[in-house]
């Protein structure tokens, strides 16, 4: 993976004045066993690290889900996906919307519950 998504999206907030907030799916490995360590040297682990960093250098937005999924299925002991895949069901939308609309406020846009 290159940094060419992060650096596409800080060229065009630069040209538009326009901010960019990626979402990055939680490591579900680490959020439903948090007390397995994830080998620092597997394919999720590097692709996440790399694309968080990435994020970071050309100063994008980006919310990582695997604390909030982790806190939430901590607190809840609920699952994001279908029983049969890896997609988020209606419960994985709900969340990942929340910390969307939390990091919009966060960025200026307000508050996004009127």
């Amino acid at each position: 993976m290159t940094a060419e998504p992060t650096t596409c999206a800080r060229d065009q907030r630069l040209a538009t004045n326009r901010e960019v907030v990626f979402l990055l799916d939680g490591d579900r490995q680490r959020v439903y066993s948090p007390n397995i360590a994830t080998p620092t040297n597997s394919f999720a682990h590097l692709m996440f690290s790399h694309f968080l960093k990435a994020c970071d250098a050309a100063s994008n937005h980006c919310i990582d889900m695997t604390p909030v999924f982790s806190q939430h299925c901590a607190d809840n002991g609920e699952r994001f996906e279908f029983a049969n895949d890896w997609h988020w069901n209606s419960l994985g939308h709900a969340v990942a919307a929340r910390e969307v609309a939390k990091r919009m406020v966060e960025i200026g846009f307000g508050d996004l519950n009127h």
